[in-house]
């Protein structure tokens, strides 16, 4: 839904956020980006009930990001899908977009 729904100003903080997580940092600090990142993706799909949904899970969302970030072999297979899930939403592209978080998720 974000590939669809996103202003221009979501698509510029998604690319903000992005640029944020690819610099190093200690793993709470790339938590909250990873969060904002995500919660970026679900206020962008235009729908208020994925946003509040996604809001309502942020601390175990976090916690599960925690134990992901803090795990290279995890870490290394998650980064990279947050690039082609970016790149789906910018092309505008929601079957991609949606594949993409699909992974990522289930990663």
């Amino acid at each position: 839904m974000a590939a669809t729904n996103a202003t221009k100003q979501d698509r510029t903080d998604l690319l903000r956020i992005h640029q944020l997580f690819a610099q190093p940092g200690n793993v709470h600090a790339r938590a909250r980006v990873d969060l904002t990142f995500h919660e970026t993706i679900a206020r962008a799909s235009g729908n208020p009930v994925i946003h509040r949904m996604f809001t309502a899970i942020q601390d175990l969302t976090y916690a599960l990001m925690l134990r992901s970030l803090s795990d290279r072999e995890v870490r290394a297979a998650g980064e990279p899908v947050h690039t082609v899930i970016l790149e789906h939403i910018l092309d505008r592209d929601p079957d991609r977009a949606r594949e993409a978080m699909r992974r990522h998720l289930e990663g």
